[in-house]
């Protein structure tokens, strides 16, 4: 599906590699990888396509490489390849990462992580967002205990969205008055009941690798295209720790 795209205010039209981009979000429960062709001012969203993440982890890889020659295309055409850096499971956040950083260095092409909470706003609400001049919305993930990781995404006037703040949220202290709050069944009791009373209800996540197509697409933003500095974003120490020696 063609997708026309406002211009953005912060961000240099262009500035990406024009051509085939290739999408991985392993940070949720929900694993996908995706295909678009680039070509200002045009993205078009070639395939999108689940993948199972309760099998081995060499699946991501065939997975891909179907999709892309399923499209007609041969992963040698990718011009570069956009991650979601999470926060979310360990596992999957490093798997994806790491494929990913894997694809780009073998075939010299560019890469950029963007934080997931950024890849599920846009999912969730980018339809909405085509109709307003700005929004605000609270991504809530990686819940843990009585805590989770609280994102606010700001969509400015006529721009792209943007992180405000980020970070462990144990209250609803500096949520951006209506804003929609986004998060699924497995928040704590604080954050679905402030939801579901001040802020107007809980939104499910939508989460999908081609919303990171889009948001790649607007040029500079708020990722990183540093090959040697991303990397998956952790919420909470991972459970298990490294043998010494």
């Amino acid at each position: 599906m063609n997708q026309p795209l406002p211009p953005p205010t912060t961000s240099t039209p262009g500035r990406r590699p024009h051509g085939l981009w290739l999408a991985i979000e392993s940070t949720q429960g929900t694993v996908s990888v995706a295909l678009g062709r680039w070509e200002p001012p045009t993205l078009d969203i070639l395939a999108e396509r689940a993948v199972d993440p309760t099998r081995d982890d060499d699946v991501l890889l065939p997975a891909i490489d179907a999709m892309v020659r399923g499209c007609g295309c041969a992963p040698s055409q990718l011009v570069g390849v956009v991650v979601g850096l999470g926060p979310g499971g360990f596992t999957g956040a490093r798997i994806g990462v790491s494929t990913g950083q894997a694809i780009a260095e073998s075939l010299r092409v560019s890469i950029a992580g963007i934080p997931s909470a950024l890849g599920i706003a846009q999912a969730t609400c980018g339809g909405a967002w085509s109709q307003h001049d700005q929004a605000d919305v609270i991504v809530l993930l990686a819940t843990r205990g009585n805590a989770c990781w609280a994102t606010h995404v700001s969509k400015p006037r006529g721009g792209a969205p943007d992180v405000a703040s980020q970070g462990i949220a144990q209250s609803t202290s500096g949520w951006a008055a209506g804003a929609m709050v986004v998060g699924d069944e497995h928040l704590p009791g604080w954050a679905t009941e402030s939801a579901g009373g001040q802020w107007g209800g809980l939104v499910r996540p939508v989460v999908g690798a081609a919303a990171l197509l889009t948001l790649a697409s607007f040029g500079d933003g708020p990722w990183n295209d540093d090959p040697a500095r991303i990397a998956p974003m952790y919420a909470h120490a991972p459970s298990t720790t490294p043998r010494p020696g």
